[in-house]
């Protein structure tokens, strides 16, 4: 399901009313059907067409009447008590029953050469009608439970959306003031140094990633191009901080950069990787791809060596703000000796599976 598109979803018919027009001319169909078939082979008479006639009428004037019930059906509540629905739909099917029982004994004097008694007419047709506005009733009843269901669904939905966009509101607030902090220091530093141009390259960098950062809406979508920007404004940051320590790829084709991906998913995975490495001395490789498998579009960073702490908190609030947008996602993290490898997979609504070309943005 896309969860975004509900909450901006445009105006369209309301579903819960198709619904119950749906159910009324579903009842009244299958009543003048099976009439209509029980006296097919009898339709040669005069007798059994103008008995058909009415039939039809009598449908008509059911469906019509039973449109009263949409009135009551309107004003029941989906937290009533079981009494407040079905006590009025009761009291309804008895007065539509009443009715459209007095109005059918002028049709079947007309139609159908009767012997009974307007009195007798009426008894009989009050036990059929108001049968079959009680059945009309309780599909009713039926549909509007389904229809309640549905409401729960999308409500819950929607409550999952702002649970993502207060998760996304808390990680920027604790990922912005860590990188302020170290990026800060680190252009301090150069700038003690007399390192003037590395500071102003560096202070450059950090500006464009608040600048993301901030505009960036995190309970919505982004293309891995975006992706690949804000992950290298903090990756230029870091490798000005470690300078030769530190050594990061990335590996893209180039039709890839126009795809789907849930905005800022990959600075965080990027961030948490690069954590892990820089947590002990020695050189560090880090390598970002983008590539498509099995008709999923993958986002994989991994290092080698490094055996630091990683901030698996980070990557599970990640994990959690990318499934609320896309159902279809999942994410695996492997450590071991060799280093530790993050990847995301997307649902196929991301991309369609494509040939392998020859890799872009490639620097190691």
């Amino acid at each position: 399901m896309d969860i975004g598109a509900l909450s901006r979803r445009r105006a369209r018919p309301n579903p819960g009313l198709l619904l119950d027009l749906g159910a009324i001319g579903l009842v009244w169909g299958v009543l003048l059907g099976t009439y209509l078939a029980a006296r097919a082979p009898s339709l040669a008479s005069p007798t059994q067409i103008a008995s058909t006639v009415h039939a039809v009428l009598a449908a008509l004037m059911g469906v019509v009447l039973s449109c009263g019930f949409l009135l009551v059906m309107r004003d029941a509540r989906v937290g009533a008590p079981r009494r407040g629905r079905v006590v009025p739909t009761v009291l309804t099917a008895a007065a539509l029953g009443v009715l459209q029982a007095a109005l059918d004994i002028p049709l079947e004097r007309v139609f159908n050469a009767v012997n009974e008694t307007p009195l007798e007419l009426f008894a009989l047709n009050l036990g059929f009608y108001g049968c079959v506005h009680l059945a009309v009733g309780g599909v009713l009843l039926l549909v509007r439970a389904v229809d309640a269901t549905r409401i729960r669904a999308e409500h819950s939905a929607q409550l999952e959306i702002d649970r993502a966009r207060a998760e996304a509101s808390l990680l920027r607030a604790q990922v912005q003031p860590h990188f302020l902090f170290n990026a800060m220091n680190a252009i301090h530093g150069l700038m003690m140094t007399a390192r003037i141009d590395e500071a102003d390259g560096m202070l450059t960098r950090l500006a464009k990633l608040l600048r993301v950062s901030f505009r960036s809406d995190l309970s919505g979508w982004s293309t891995v191009a975006d992706e690949l920007a804000a992950a290298e404004h903090y990756t230029a940051i870091e490798e000005t901080r470690f300078g030769e320590r530190l050594r990061i790829g990335y590996r893209v084709p180039a039709e890839l950069l126009d795809c789907r991906a849930p905005a800022l998913c990959l600075l965080p995975l990027v961030e948490s990787v690069v954590t892990y490495a820089t947590a002990v001395a020695g050189p560090i490789e880090v390598l970002v791809r983008v590539l498509v498998r099995r008709g999923r579009l993958v986002l994989r960073v991994t290092t080698k060596p490094g055996h630091g702490p990683l901030p698996r908190e980070l990557i599970q609030q990640t994990q959690a703000r990318v499934l609320a947008l896309d159902e279809g996602a999942w994410m695996t993290v492997r450590e071991g000796r060799a280093g530790v490898r993050v990847m995301l997979a997307l649902s196929g609504a991301a991309v369609a599976p494509t040939a392998p070309t020859p890799q872009v943005r490639a620097r190691v």
